[in-house]
C-alpha cells in the first residue's frame, strides 16, 4: 500500500512539474533532479525487494524527497501572484488585452462597487487614452 501511495506522489508531482513549472526558472532544474531520484528511488528500492523495510538513513531521505514535493506543490498554489500574472508570464510576458468578467446576485454589492469600477476606467481612459484602454 505504500508503495502504490508513493508511485501517486511521485507521478502527481510530475504531472505537476509538467504542467506548471515553466522551464525558463531555476526551479525546474531542481524539480527536474528531485523527480529523477524520486523515480530513480523508486525503481530501485522495489527491485531490491527492501521496500518497506527502511532503514533511518533510508527514511530520511523519503521523507525529504516527499516534503520538497509537497513544498513546492504548496508554494506554487499558495504565493501571493494571482492566476492572471502566471499566465501572463506563461505567455512569455505578453499582454495585449484584458477581459474582466465580473458575476454576482447582490445588487447591493454592485452598487457600492460601480462607482470604484468606474473611477479606474476613467483614469485608465486618461493615462492612456480612449484608443488604447478600450483594447
Amino acid at each position: 500500500m505504500l508503495l502504490v501511495l508513493h508511485i501517486l506522489a511521485v507521478a502527481s508531482f510530475g504531472f505537476f512539474w509538467s504542467l506548471c513549472v515553466p522551464t525558463q526558472i531555476v526551479m525546474w532544474w531542481s524539480d527536474a533532479i528531485i523527480l529523477g531520484i524520486s523515480v530513480l528511488v523508486t525503481i530501485l528500492w522495489e527491485q531490491s525487494k527492501s521496500w518497506g523495510h527502511f532503514t533511518a538513513l533510508q527514511q530520511l531521505a523519503l521523507v525529504v524527497l516527499a516534503l520538497y514535493r509537497f513544498a513546492r506543490v504548496w508554494m506554487y498554489a499558495a504565493l501571493p501572484e494571482d492566476l492572471a500574472g502566471r499566465a501572463i508570464r506563461k505567455e512569455s510576458g505578453r499582454f495585449d488585452t484584458f477581459k474582466l468578467i465580473f458575476v454576482t446576485r447582490s445588487a447591493t454589492f454592485v452598487e457600492h462597487l460601480w462607482p470604484e469600477l468606474d473611477r479606474s476606467w476613467s483614469q485608465l481612459e486618461a493615462s492612456w487614452g480612449p484608443e488604447y484602454a478600450s483594447r
